[in-house]
């Protein structure tokens, strides 16, 4: 699939060390759950494993510049998800003393508490776009929408019923409305906490404090 002068595609077995490359240098580097747990701009053991466990998955999404010697310029992690798989994964971060992946899995469980997502679409799984990450010459370029436009048809084409994003910064918000998917909540930083700590103490540092997770679907039926 050629958009805009980019060749995007299914990602195969062959394309994880591609993948794995781009996660360290297109996306921890910056993404704002990095940049706002104790400004810690690379993911612990635990959640490296996690994420790379999820890239096994073949549900993720891969781009090229045919014009460019075909560099690898951006990616995908998408995953087939329920909520049995957050709390296990929630159980694992918490056992392991994980704070880290225990925030990233903490908003993923407020923002399925919030919006009631499951029971409110009488699903049991859904398609999570997770990682999105484009390299910096091609910011501003729409690769980022066309990729999420490519997963989210063939998220439909395999049989989701629902999509869902967490747009944690604006660059994500803007993709997600640009592929005319529905907002549905927004969560405030601050108001994840964890609730298993005696003072109740926020997750993620004061320099998100203003700022709100977007909750995101797309209905396929």
């Amino acid at each position: 699939m050629s958009n805009r002068n980019f060749l995007i595609r299914s990602a195969t077995r062959f394309d994880y060390g591609l993948i794995r490359y781009g996660l360290k240098n297109y996306f921890w580097t910056s993404e704002p759950l990095s940049t706002g747990w104790k400004d810690q701009k690379v993911p612990s053991l635990l959640e490296f494993r996690w994420t790379m466990t999820n890239v096994m998955n073949g549900l993720n999404t891969i781009s090229f510049d045919p014009n460019h010697y075909y560099n690898f310029i951006g990616f995908t992690v998408n995953n087939r998800w329920s909520r049995k798989d957050t709390m296990e994964t929630l159980k694992l971060a918490k056992e392991s003393n994980d704070q880290r992946l225990f925030a990233i899995i903490g908003l993923q469980k407020l923002a399925e508490d919030e919006t009631d997502l499951y029971n409110k679409y009488n699903v049991n799984e859904i398609f999570s776009l997770g990682n999105i990450g484009v390299h910096p010459e091609y910011f501003g370029k729409s690769l980022g929408y066309q990729m999420v436009l490519y997963s989210l048809n063939r998220a439909k084409r395999i049989g989701f019923e629902l999509a869902m994003v967490n747009a944690t910064n604006d660059y994500g918000k803007r993709i997600c409305e640009k592929a005319e998917m529905e907002e549905i909540a927004k969560i405030q930083y601050s108001s994840i906490i964890d609730e298993d700590s005696e003072d109740k103490k926020k997750i993620f540092n004061s320099s998100l404090d203003d700022k709100k997770v977007s909750v995101f679907i797309k209905k396929f039926k």
